[in-house]
């Protein structure tokens, strides 16, 4: 892992800040999914190597990190699962020791996100895509395919994540919402040996169903984390133990 560290640092650090910002503001190919997050996660095993905080930053979009933390939202038309995972690698690289404007960018596309871009399932997203705030009904029909299963899933870990921090009970309300809604359904109840049977999307026009399968998409692979999970978040116990907070009612 640390040699992967070593590597990603070694191939980025030395390129222009413009180059990075290209790099990760193409539409897909900068969908680079966790790695800021796992860089982060990296120092904090091993604080002793700077460098992979220096590394997780390289991450940084700057075509929408900066307007995000000044609370200027540019998220319409922006790939859901694209940038997603950059926030909740800001506020990793934050917990670093870093300065709290990554916290502020994390918290702030959270609430540009929920509720204005929130389907009533907890799921975001048209093809994909965040579309324009508040324009919510308005998406229904521009396709039949919403809320693609991965961004609900980071979402999920940014809602955790801000609780974490803030202890505000909107983020474990949204995670409810999600979990219970979307993530739940998003598995078929049948049992496959070459498939993970997990949805694409989970379409909310009306009269649409679900299909399954998803061998080949990055939600197969988070379709089958997600169902792993359902132990998480449940209680959390205040770090002075002064408080149990009781998130989920699960059995």
């Amino acid at each position: 892992l640390t040699g992967i560290g070593d590597w990603v640092h070694s191939r980025l650090v030395g390129l222009p800040q413009e180059q990075l910002d290209r790099m990760w503001d193409i539409y897909i190919a900068g969908e680079y999914g966790g790695v800021n997050e796992s860089l982060a996660y990296l120092h904090a095993l091993r604080p002793d190597k700077p460098e992979y905080l220096e590394a997780a930053r390289c991450f940084d979009n700057r075509n929408i990190y900066p307007p995000t933390a000044a609370n200027e939202d540019v998220l319409d038309g922006r790939h859901a699962n694209q940038h997603i995972p950059q926030f909740t690698g800001y506020l990793r690289t934050y917990e670093g020791g870093q300065e709290e404007e990554y916290l502020t960018a994390a918290r702030n596309f959270w609430g540009m996100v929920v509720p204005h871009r929130m389907y009533s399932h907890g799921g975001v997203g048209v093809g994909e895509m965040l579309r324009e705030r508040d324009i919510i009904a308005g998406s229904l029909f521009e396709e039949r395919n919403h809320a693609e299963t991965c961004p609900l899933y980071n979402m999920l870990k940014l809602s955790r994540n801000l609780f974490f921090h803030e202890g505000d009970p909107r983020y474990m309300d949204y995670y409810e919402i999600g979990l219970f809604n979307q993530m739940l359904g998003s598995r078929r109840d049948m049992d496959s040996a070459d498939s993970p049977e997990v949805t694409y999307f989970v379409p909310v026009q009306p009269g649409q169903r679900r299909s399954y399968g998803n061998i080949g998409t990055c939600c197969g692979g988070t379709g089958m984390e997600s169902h792993t999970k359902y132990q998480d978040s449940i209680y959390f116990r205040a770090v002075d133990e002064s408080a149990l907070y009781v998130n989920l009612y699960i059995s």
